[in-house]
C-alpha cells in the first residue's frame, strides 16, 4: 500500500502557468505537463507552448533567424536534467529566409533523472524562448513546479499529451537504411564548399527534404539546399579558413516524419 500510495503522490504534479502578451493580447501560454511519476525511474516533463495564430517559435537550429528554448530545473540538487529533445520542425519562412520551427503549438520533452531521495516537492523550470510574426518577441520566466493533489483526468491527459508529442520526435535513420550513406564536398571558387549527400538503400524520391544541424564550423545556405532523386545537396561556408566538414547531420524527412542522420564526408 505505501508504494502505491507514494506513485500516486508523486503523480499528482501541477505547475503554475506562464502567458506571454503583446499589446494587453495574450500571444503563448507557456506550461509544464508530467504523466505519472514513480520516485526510482527516470522521468520526462514537457514543456508546452501554444502560440496564437500566426506566432511561431523555433527549433534547436532555428535556421537564418532565430533562437531556440532552453530549459534549467532550479531548486533541486537532486534532480539531473538531460539534452531537451526537440520534436521534428517544419519549414516557416520565404526562398530568401529559411527557419525551422513550429506554429499553434509544440511540446518539448525534458527527460529527468533522480539521483538521489524522491521527487522534491517544489522546484521551478527556468525557460527562454523567442516567438516572432511581425515582429519577434522574447520571454524568459521562471515555473514553479509543486507536488500537489491533482485529479487522475489530469494525468491522464498530461500522459496523452507527452506521448502525442514524443512520437513526434525524430527517429533513428537506420529505420529506413539512412545509415547506408555517404557525402562528398568539392570546393567553390567563392571560398563555399559544395556537399553531396548519397543515400545507398533507400527508394528514388522518397527524402522531401533536410533540416540540417547547427554547426559552430560552417555558415550553411540552408536556401540551397535541394533534393533530388540523386541525393541532398547544398552550400556551406567555412567560419575558419581551411575547415572542413567530415560529417553531415540533421534530419532527413520523409513525408512529415523526420529521421536523425549523422553521414561521413570526404573530399571528391
Amino acid at each position: 500500500m505505501k508504494s502505491v500510495l507514494t506513485f500516486l503522490f508523486l503523480a499528482m504534479m501541477v505547475s503554475e502557468p506562464f502567458a506571454q502578451t503583446y499589446k494587453d493580447h495574450q500571444i503563448v501560454f507557456a506550461s509544464i505537463a508530467s504523466g505519472a511519476i514513480t520516485p526510482t525511474k527516470p522521468f520526462t516533463l514537457g514543456i508546452h507552448l501554444k502560440m496564437e495564430q500566426g506566432w511561431h517559435t523555433y527549433w534547436k537550429n532555428p535556421g537564418d533567424a532565430g533562437l531556440p528554448l532552453s530549459a534549467e530545473i532550479l531548486d533541486a540538487p537532486n534532480l539531473s536534467a538531460g539534452a531537451l529533445r526537440f520534436p521534428t520542425p517544419h519549414k516557416i519562412g520565404t526562398s530568401d529566409i529559411v527557419t525551422y520551427g513550429y506554429e499553434e503549438e509544440v511540446v518539448y520533452t525534458l527527460p529527468v533523472r533522480l539521483l538521489s531521495g524522491i521527487v522534491p516537492k517544489h522546484f521551478r523550470i527556468k525557460l527562454n524562448w523567442l516567438v516572432c510574426k511581425d515582429v519577434c518577441l522574447p520571454a524568459a520566466t521562471t515555473l514553479d513546479f509543486y507536488l500537489d493533489s491533482l485529479t487522475s483526468d489530469r494525468v491522464k491527459d498530461d500522459q496523452k499529451l507527452l506521448d502525442r508529442w514524443t512520437a513526434r520526435l525524430p527517429q533513428p535513420g537506420s529505420g529506413f537504411n539512412l545509415d547506408k550513406a555517404a557525402a562528398t564536398y568539392t570546393f567553390n571558387k567563392d571560398g563555399s564548399i559544395q556537399v553531396f549527400a548519397k543515400f545507398f538503400e533507400i527508394v528514388s524520391g522518397i527524402i522531401t527534404d533536410f533540416f540540417p544541424d547547427a554547426s559552430d564550423d560552417f555558415t550553411i545556405d540552408l536556401a540551397s539546399i535541394k533534393v533530388t532523386d540523386e541525393g541532398i545537396s547544398m552550400s556551406m561556408t567555412p567560419n575558419k579558413p581551411g575547415t572542413v566538414p567530415t560529417h553531415l547531420s540533421g534530419i532527413v524527412m520523409i513525408g512529415t516524419s523526420g529521421y536523425e542522420v549523422d553521414i561521413p564526408a570526404a573530399k571528391q
